[in-house]
This record gives C-alpha cells, sequence and structure tokens, in this order.
C-alpha cells in the first residue's frame, strides 16, 4: 500500500494533492509502527511528518499558487481497492498477534533494541527513500527561473 502511493505521489503535478498523499502515507506508517508496539515512536513519528509536511505545504503553495488541482477517478479508486486490500491482509496476519508480548515489556532495554535491529535499519532505510523523493517532488514542482530557488547566472 505504501509502496502504491509512492508511484502515485510521482505524478502529482499540485502541492495540496502532493500534501495530501504525504499525509495519508505517514498516517499508514505510523499505523504499523504502532501495531508493532512502539505506540509512542509513532506518534512522535507523526508529530515530525505533520510539522514537515506543514511547512513542505506552505513552501510549495506559495511557489505554484496558480496550479490547479488534479482528480483522476481512476488514481482515486486504484488507491480505495488497493487500500482495502490491504486492510483485509491486515485483517487476516495480525488478528492472531499481540500487540505488546512480555518481551517487549523491559522498556529500558527495548526502546534501545528497537532502534539498532536489523529491521528497524531497513525501516530507516525506507524513511531516507522516502525523505528523498518528497525532495525530488518538490524540486520537481518548482520553476527554476521563478521563486526564491531561481538559477543565477554571473
Amino acid at each position: 500500500m505504501c509502496l502504491m502511493i509512492s508511484c502515485l505521489i510521482i505524478g502529482v503535478e499540485s502541492p495540496q494533492m502532493f500534501v495530501m498523499y504525504l499525509l495519508f502515507q505517514s498516517g499508514l506508517m505510523v499505523f504499523f509502527v504502532g501495531l508493532k508496539g512502539g505506540v509512542w515512536y509513532a506518534y512522535i513519528l507523526f508529530l515530525v511528518f505533520l510539522g514537515g509536511m506543514l511547512i513542505l505545504f506552505v513552501y510549495a503553495s506559495s511557489l505554484a499558487s496558480a496550479v490547479k488541482l488534479d482528480y483522476s477517478l481512476k488514481k482515486y479508486v486504484m488507491v480505495l481497492i488497493s487500500g482495502l486490500i490491504m486492510l483485509l491482509s491486515v485483517k487476516f496476519c495480525v488478528v492472531n498477534t499481540p500487540l505488546m508480548s512480555s518481551e517487549n515489556s523491559n522498556i529500558e532495554g527495548s526502546m534501545v533494541k528497537e532502534l539498532i535491529s536489523d529491521l528497524s535499519s531497513s525501516f530507516y532505510l525506507y524513511i531516507v527513500c522516502y525523505l528523498l523523493l518528497t525532495l525530488y517532488n518538490v524540486c520537481w514542482m518548482m520553476k527554476f527561473f521563478e521563486g526564491p530557488l531561481k538559477k543565477f547566472s554571473l
């Protein structure tokens, strides 16, 4: 689901839809991190994403204020269908697993282990790639000869 939304973000031209996709995807990521037992980590991650998206939205909206929203029913239906498939797969895969096991009840040691474990390193790599994709899309939406990031010729 997250990969599907990442692919949809590439084709977005308006900053409003871009921020809406980012908000939805960060909500999904926070949901999955919360299911793994790190609810506080998910909450802080969502607050950081939300703050970054607000800054991104204000900046991109000031640069591309004349761009109209693109409403493509095909994209929304595809996201809706993949979302339903994701919800069904989460329901069948996660129903029998406990959210917090007795091994994770030790708060002092488990938080450090979660931050450094092999599973979270792939998650961090995904976050870095996601942020680079976001940076690329913001730079792609801007016009280089207008606005605050225009090219200078000496």
